[in-house]
């Protein structure tokens, strides 16, 4: 089974690689803004996501902590 840590330090990658990839998109279309004859004079289109909220479904198979109970 998977360890929490390896799965949350995988979710962690792949939401870096998805922010590469739109940053990646962003200079393309920043590209395409700068040779258009009206567009140059805009800002390129670009967000960010404030917070991302993920509910994992998790399982518990052992824990090796000792209990006073």
């Amino acid at each position: 089974m998977i360890k929490l840590s390896d799965y949350l330090d995988y979710l962690y990658s792949e939401i870096i690689q998805a922010r590469k990839k739109a940053d990646e998109k962003s200079v393309l279309v920043a590209k395409e803004y700068a040779n258009h004859e009206y567009l140059k004079f805009f800002k390129a289109p670009r967000f960010a996501f404030p917070a991302i909220k993920m509910d994992i479904p998790l399982k518990v198979s052992d824990i090796s902590a000792q209990s006073k109970y």
